[in-house]
């Protein structure tokens, strides 16, 4: 059983079983990108191997729900190429997460998220910080290190999803009541300190 983490900057990220036709459409999707990257080494660009991909993939039934076909499109097949390419498994195309919660390494999510408190900046100015910084080749937890000529592993849409407006406004303010509180035990504990030296003086 997963009990909530007492650290409100750390996220929650609670399993649930997918179904047959679930599972099917992730092993599916994560065999589609495994192809796009194979198509990408032998040297064809990305619009050729996405387009090539799509023309086999896309309206073929799932034997586990024949009523379910698998939906791609040369724009769809990006966005999941882009989210796969960081976990690279079947599990980056789960349908069933909590709200909020993209399909990424959950140390990565974890630090975006405490990095997001920290900068006090917009989630946007920190998305295009995080970028900059492994485009340069500094390490960022849950993310490989940038090596060659990569582009950035992560499209921005999937890291909105991981802390959105109204989330980052209530970190914030759980942060700065924590410090606030810090401060005012702080300074009793200066007073107590002073009073204490004070009355040993007078002995």
């Amino acid at each position: 059983m997963n009990l909530p983490t007492s650290d409100p900057l750390v996220l929650d990220h609670h399993k649930t079983p997918p179904l047959a036709w679930q599972r099917e459409r992730a092993e599916r999707l994560h065999r589609a990108c495994l192809m796009v990257e194979a198509r990408l080494k032998r040297g064809d660009t990305l619009h050729k191997a996405a387009v090539r991909v799509v023309r086999q993939w896309n309206g073929k039934p799932l034997k586990a729900d024949s009523g379910r076909r698998l939906c791609l499109s040369f724009s769809s097949l990006l966005r999941h190429y882009y989210n796969w390419r960081p976990v690279r498994t079947p599990d980056a195309f789960a349908l069933k997460f909590v709200p909020g919660i993209a399909p990424t390494n959950p140390a990565f999510r974890d630090w975006f998220a405490r990095r997001s408190v920290a900068a006090l900046l917009p989630v946007k100015a920190v998305i295009n910080l995080v970028k900059r910084d492994w485009l340069a080749g500094r390490r960022v937890p849950g993310l490989p290190v940038r090596k060659g000529r990569e582009v950035f592993p992560l499209h921005p849409a999937t890291m909105y999803r991981i802390i959105d407006a109204e989330q980052l406004a209530t970190m914030r303010a759980l942060v700065k009541f924590a410090d606030e509180q810090r401060a005012r035990a702080d300074a009793i504990g200066r007073r107590l300190i002073l009073s204490a030296t004070r009355r040993h003086a007078i002995r």
